[in-house]
This record gives structure tokens, sequence and C-alpha cells, in this order.
């Protein structure tokens, strides 16, 4: 129930739903649903610091180590924790729609058109179910966070 309220969904004296939760479940407009995400994600201070500080979406481990130790202060427990860290990081901002209507957002920080998908190389990872899009290089990391997705997808359906 904390997470819910830290997340501006729920009233932090009663078990009501506030105006983004409403905002949410119904709007009017998908930048507005877009708008509420993004709103609700950058309200996590670590998150808002880092996201202003990373030049793509998918950072590196090593450039995600790097900012999260610079911005924590925290140098034994950003090296240790990085890498966890990191996946939850990029799996909220994630969800974060630059600009609704260009198409659907991706941890490579491109967006794609999925009715008219772009030529893509033997080097790009493409996964699609429902509304999960997921755009990137074939690489380790990348292969991780799919992976991580897919457990996320399943843990749901249960």
């Amino acid at each position: 129930m904390g997470d819910i309220r830290k997340f501006g969904v729920m009233d932090k004296r009663e078990y009501q739903a506030t105006k983004r939760a409403e905002i949410l479940a119904n709007p009017t407009s998908p930048q507005e649903k877009s708008q509420e995400i993004k709103e609700m994600i950058l309200g996590v201070p670590l998150f808002e610091k880092l996201n202003s500080r990373l030049k793509t979406k998918s950072p590196t481990i090593e450039q995600f180590r790097t900012q999260l130790i610079e911005v924590t202060g925290d140098r034994e427990n950003g090296s240790k924790e990085a890498e966890k860290i990191r996946k939850i990081y990029i799996d909220a901002i994630s969800h974060i729609k630059e600009g609704a209507n260009q198409g659907d957002y991706f941890p490579s920080g491109e967006y794609m058109d999925m009715q008219n998908p772009q030529t893509t190389s033997e080097n790009t990872l493409i996964f699609r179910s429902g509304k999960t899009n997921f755009v990137s290089n074939k690489d380790d990391t990348n292969i991780d966070i799919l992976i991580s997705i897919l457990q996320n997808l399943k843990s749901k359906k249960k």
C-alpha cells in the first residue's frame, strides 16, 4: 500500500483513488496517460536523477554503475547492487513514451511503428506481446532484459 501511495495512485490518508489513478484507468487521450506514467516514474527521486544524467534509455552496466555511485554517493552498495537496480530502472523507464502516437518506445531509445516496422538487421532483437514491445540490439544485456520481461509476464499470468 505504501508503494501505491508513493506513486500517487492512492490517497495518503484514505483508501481512495487519486486523480492520477482515474486518469490512468480512463485517460482521455494516449498523451494524457503517457504523461501520467512519466510523472509517476520520474517521481521516484533516484529514477529522476538517473534519467537526467543518462543519455540513453538502455545504459550499459558500466554507465549505469558510474551514475548510480555518483547520484547516491555510496560506492560499495552502488557497485554491488548496480545490475539489479539497472534492470528495474530500464523496465520502469521503458514505460515512458516520449511523444505519444509516434510509435512504441523501446529501451534502445528508438521508436518503431509496429504497424509498419522498419527493416532490421540480424543483430536486432524484437519482441512483441500484447502491449509489451521491446526492440534493441541483440546482446547479452538486452537478452537478459527480455528474459526479465518474459518472467514478469509469466508471473502476472498466474
